[in-house]
């Protein structure tokens, strides 16, 4: 196609460049004047006769071609043209015969009978390429029914017509030339009309051309243009003898050379082309064949052989031609190949039949495919023979036989390893391979771990009976024996194939079996010698396949041998595994277990088959058990053993604590390869250590620590507490007049007394904290993190628990206690010094009256005295209206103005007076007061708000400090909502407060409540900003609003650098989530101007106005009106 394609693209450039040079010679025609030498040329008769001759003969040759081609390729276009031109020939002969000057012909010459004819002519040419021009394909179909005859039948009646019209009533037709005056309009017009014609026809050709197309079209496009470029200068002559006339007539002859051209590529030369093609293709495809390709005739004689390898024939080719078949194979093979013939002859066709031939290249086997080939032209018939090399297929057959034999014996090997023994396996495996490599003798020998000894194993059964009769020692040196030895010492096999011609052999022992060739061949594990298989005496050649074939043979009896050595080996340990007393498992790597002994099932309750494949995860009890075996595997893992404790679950659900020692088993490249575990059920010995525990480390009478134990915890918790800087508190109790109820009731109400007092201790001090039975009545306890407040407090609440009645029997009786306390770091910092402190206080307790506690320190005594007079009192504060607030205005640094103030509540007691707020908040948030002050608070500010807006006052937001205890409330947004709403004022004036500290510690809660709070219209802000320790990743998610930075970072800002740094990265952080800062205790000017320059919005302290009651902030705020917020907390 591609051939075919360039053709086309040749030819079309050459059509273009012939019509573009007629087209630019007809311009320079009309464009130069006549030559005078040309005048004479268009008058000369004999050279307007030579030219329609030329054009004529053309013409015939055109008809000529399209005649005889239809016998072998019929086209209906190229039969119309060439009928076509035949009937212009003969117009064209009659207009030459009647042109002016020649002969009458029925009718007397002269120019316009020569028109007539011409004419005529030329119309039949135009339309003839008109109508090709217009077949398409379906109507070509079609015509290709009609004979040929048909339409030299057509042509010639129209040649008669013309002439009966032209010669006997040539009055009908219109004039055409007047001598004298020249060319009528009718001979004009008639030869624009056909210029149109011819034009018209090139078109639809050139339509054509787009499309897959015969060779010939372009030339009769060529054609076509050509004639209409010739008709037009038959306009143009004044007389039928001047030059246009003359050149008319050359591209006539060129016109019809081009039709010539057309159909002689469409019907000669393209199927010419096709068959040098097609032959060229075939001769190409048979020289490609992979296969041999030979033709001969009955009598088996070589015609024609074509081979793409020539090796593979039994001589040249050339050679091979002309000689029979028997002249050239063997006997054999030559009968084979005419019986394949004959089979041939019969039924057309042979297949399958095998030869052997001796090529240039050595034996190959061939499979035959002989076909008879129809005879031609009266020849006898011949034979193609396709013979295909078939000599890998045959070797690859051998292969596979060869394979299945092996792999059916090596499976047998594992049959008689398992019923016979291992001496029956070695006899059998010998005989294997005598059998495999077709030899006649055969021995397998072991290699001793010092790779000098030789240990006979076995010999064929053949070669005892028959080859050898030699006796040898078990044990024979390697040192002594011959080269089939050397696949020994050289850890390679030996092939040796003419043993006699050796060099390098030995003498042989009398009686050992007579070596023609052998091959003796080595196994090799972990790069040493462990047996050596051989065999002798095989009738051909030893080759590679008896190598390999021994090899892989070798190989398996030796694992075979191994893997029961090692099942032995491993029958005896699992046996002594399995009567072991203690359990044991054995896991993969990967965790699995694949083994446990009897121990095992009868200790946790679970069959092999149930434990067979879990992992040891499974039957955990621990609380984390992932946590506990993630250790456990990434120890073993590291390849170091593991031992510890666990808590395991038997089938039944019940719980018991084993020792495990597990450790990694490696192979012989040291991978790991299996874990085992040792175990043993220490449940009992648990208990009983446990016992002894309790029984050394605790009273048995209160389950409470003894001394020594006690001591040994708060010395530990006072290491902790020194590194943490934390108080803690040792408390000494002692039951006082306890003898007399010993000495009166008896000890067994002693002990119940006992009992009931731990009891009592253990409910009130709670888990925190460590309590001991020191001795008799004597009781102690560790209370860590706990102030000297805290420490009375507790003391106290003891003093009343211990006081209550305790009923047994018909008895109630009350008891009291004295207590001394001491507190670390003032009283001491070792468990001795504390606990002796704290005994001592007990003393002067008891000292002082009973019943009552004392501190070492006589300045904690007092201190701790007034905060319980403070606490008792704070409960009647409420309700007696001692509490009150006052308000400290707040300043915006933008525009001067009030834009809020802080109410802080204050306490005046009757007795008293005014009690600081630093001392009775701890007091409050201690014994749960702070939640109702805060309530009251709350309250207090909701109500001074509507009194506010009544009187007239802007309208102000008020912000709420609250505690932890009451912020972690549940219902908190409930109740404060309650109040507001009661109170009758917007949630949007009221502000909560929280501290760092609360905000953050819980965080996830508190945002909950931060959320809800800004959802029913609250505004949220943050104290004492920079106290604690923040978490930005949850500070930049609260719905706050504004940070107020703690006063003591301001109180030396303006001299310390390092609470410069920390305030100012407080203020950019705001800045940096869009939130306000506002500083408190600002009481200099300095201290402004800094907070001012940094970008704090808002300030609060003594340097704007002190605390303000109630009436006085009325004043300020109307003097300072301001729509700004007012912030209320409670200090």
């Amino acid at each position: 196609m591609l051939t075919k394609l360039r053709s086309l693209q040749s030819s079309d450039r050459s059509v273009s460049a012939w019509v573009i040079t007629l087209v630019i010679s007809m311009g320079i025609v009309l464009v130069l004047p006549e030559p005078e030498l040309s005048r004479g040329l268009a008058s000369y008769l004999p050279l307007h006769t030579t030219l329609e001759i030329i054009a004529i003969a053309v013409a015939c040759m055109v008809f000529g071609i399209a005649w005889v081609t239809q016998k072998f390729q019929p086209s209906p276009k190229v039969i119309i043209l060439g009928t076509g031109a035949l009937t212009v020939l003969h117009l064209d002969i009659t207009h030459t015969i009647s042109y002016q000057g020649m002969p009458p012909f029925i009718t007397p010459s002269g120019p316009e009978k020569a028109i007539n004819f011409w004419l005529a002519a030329r119309f039949m040419m135009a339309l003839t390429l008109l109508f090709v021009a217009c077949i398409s394909y379906k109507v070509e179909q079609k015509l290709t029914k009609i004979s040929r005859y048909f339409w030299l039948v057509l042509a010639l009646i129209i040649v008669a017509l013309f002439h009966i019209w032209f010669l006997y009533f040539p009055q009908s037709v219109p004039a055409t030339f007047i001598p004298g005056e020249g060319l009528t309009s009718f001979k004009v017009i008639t030869e624009y009309v056909l210029i149109g014609i011819y034009l018209f026809s090139g078109f639809l050709l050139i339509k054509q051309l787009s499309h897959v197309r015969e060779f010939g079209v372009n030339w009769l496009v060529a054609a076509a243009v050509t004639m209409a470029m010739s008709e037009f200068f038959f306009t143009l002559y004044a007389n039928v003898s001047d030059m246009y006339n003359l050149i008319g007539h050359v591209y006539k002859v060129i016109a019809f050379s081009f039709l010539y051209r057309g159909l002689f590529v469409e019907t000669v030369q393209s199927p010419f082309i096709n068959m040098l093609q097609l032959q060229a293709k075939l001769s190409a495809t048979i020289d490609t064949l992979p296969d041999i390709l030979v033709e001969v005739d009955a009598k088996g004689n070589h015609v024609e052989i074509h081979s793409s390898d020539p090796k593979l024939l039994i001589d040249k080719p050339e050679n091979l031609v002309g000689k029979n078949i028997k002249q050239v194979m063997s006997k054999e093979a030559a009968k084979t190949c005419f019986e394949a013939m004959e089979v041939a002859d019969k039924i057309g066709i042979s297949r399958g039949a095998r030869i052997k031939l001796n090529t240039q290249i050595g034996e190959h086997t061939f499979e035959l495919s002989i076909a008879r080939k129809a005879s031609q032209a009266g020849n006898p018939p011949t034979f193609l023979i396709l013979s295909r090399d078939i000599s890998s297929t045959i070797e690859f057959e051998q292969q596979i036989a060869h394979e299945a034999k092996l792999n059916k014996h090596l499976l047998e090997l594992q049959n008689h390893l398992h019923v016979g023994g291992e001496k029956h396996f070695m006899q059998h495996s010998v005989d294997t391979a005598e059998n495999l490599t077709d030899s006649s003798i055969a021995f397998i020998h072991f290699i001793d771990e010092t790779q000098k000894i030789i240990k006979i194993v076995t010999w064929s059964t053949n070669t005892l009976a028959h080859h050898c009769t030699a006796n040898f020692e078990n044990h024979y040196p390697i040192d002594q024996a011959g080269i089939w030895a050397d696949s020994i010492r050289t850890k390679r096999p030996v092939v040796i194939n003419n043993y006699q011609d050796s060099s390098a052999k030995k003498g042989l022992p009398d009686g050992h079996a007579y070596l023609k060739r052998f091959i003796s061949l080595p196994v090799i594990e972990n790069n040493k010698v462990t047996m050596m298989v051989g065999v002798g005496n095989k009738a051909t050649d030893y080759n590679e396949q008896d190598v390999e074939t021994l090899q892989i043979l070798a190989n398996t009896i030796w694992n075979l041998i191994k893997q029961r050595w090692q099942d032995t080996t491993i029958r005896r340990l699992s046996t002594g595994i399995d009567q072991n007393p203690y359990p044991v498992l054995i896991t993969d790597t990967d965790g699995k277990i694949q083994y446990v002994n009897r121990a095992f099932t009868e200790t946790t309750g679970f069959s092999e088959q149930e434990a067979i494949g879990k992992s040891p995860i499974e039957f955990s009890a621990e609380n984390d058990p992932d946590k506990t075996f993630k250790g456990i595997w990434r120890q073993l893992a590291r390849g170091e053993a593991w031992r510890g404790e666990l808590i395991s679950q038997r089938q039944d659900g019940s719980q018991y604590t084993e020792f495990a020692m597990i450790y990694p088993v490696r192979n012989e490249q040291g991978k790991i390869i299996n874990y085992v575990a040792h175990k043993e059920d220490i449940t009992l010995k648990k208990i009983a250590e446990e016992k002894i525990h309790q029984l050394s480390n605790y009273d048995q009478l209160t389950g409470l620590l003894k001394r020594e134990m006690l001591e040994e915890r708060l010395q530990q918790l006072l290491d902790d507490s020194f590194r943490q800087k934390q108080t803690m508190t040792v408390i000494w109790l002692d039951l006082d007049n306890f003898k007399t109820i010993n000495d009166s009731l008896g000890h067994q109400v002693g002990d119940l007394i006992l009992i009931e007092v731990a009891n009592r201790l253990r409910f009130e001090l709670g888990k925190q904290s460590i309590i001991s039975r020191i001795a008799g009545d004597t009781f102690a306890a560790v209370l860590p993190a706990t102030s000297e407040h805290s420490a009375a407090i507790i003391s106290k609440k003891l003093l009343e628990n211990i006081q209550r009645k305790i009923k047994f029997n018909s008895h109630a009786l009350s008891v009291s206690t004295s207590i001394g306390l001491a507190l670390s770091p003032n009283d001491g910092n070792s468990a001795v010094k504390l606990m002796m402190r704290a005994e001592a206080a007990m003393y002067r307790a008891k000292q002082d009256g009973r019943n009552s506690f004392r501190f070492f320190a006589q300045e904690m005594q007092e201190h701790s005295l007034r905060s319980l007079q403070l606490s008792a009192a704070l409960k009647d504060a409420l309700s007696n209206d001692q509490f009150h607030l006052v308000y400290q205005p707040q300043l915006s640094l933008t525009d001067n103005a009030i834009v809020g103030a802080e109410a802080l509540l204050r306490w005046e007691h009757p007795e008293w007076g005014a009690i600081s707020p630093a001392e009775f908040i701890p007091l409050a948030e201690q014994n749960g007061l702070i939640v109702k002050i805060g309530e009251w608070v709350l309250q207090q500010v909701a109500t001074q708000q509507k009194q506010w807006l009544s009187k007239g006052l802007p309208e102000i937001i008020v912000a709420i400090n609250i505690s932890a205890l009451q912020f972690h409330q549940q219902n908190l947004v409930e109740r404060i909502s309650n109040i507001i709403q009661e109170a009758g004022v917007s949630p949007s004036n009221i502000e909560i407060e929280l501290t760092e500290a609360v905000a953050l510690k819980d965080p996830e809660v508190a945002g909950k409540t931060i959320d809800a709070l800004s959802q029913q219209g609250f505004k949220v802000s943050i104290d004492d900003f920079g106290t604690g320790y923040s978490s930005m990743s949850y500070l930049k998610r609260f719905a706050v609003h504004k940070l107020k930075i703690d006063q003591s970072f301001i109180k030396d800002i303006v001299t310390d650098i390092d609470d410069q740094a920390i305030v100012t990265a407080i203020i950019q952080m705001a800045h940096s989530l869009h939130k306000t800062t506002i500083a408190e205790g600002v009481e200099t000017q300095e201290q402004l101007e800094f907070l001012k320059e940094k970008g704090c919005e808002e300030i609060q302290g003594y340097w704007y106005s002190r605390p303000l009651v109630t009436e006085q902030f009325e004043v300020f705020l109307t003097t300072n009106k301001s729509n700004k917020a007012v912030e209320v907390s409670v200090p």
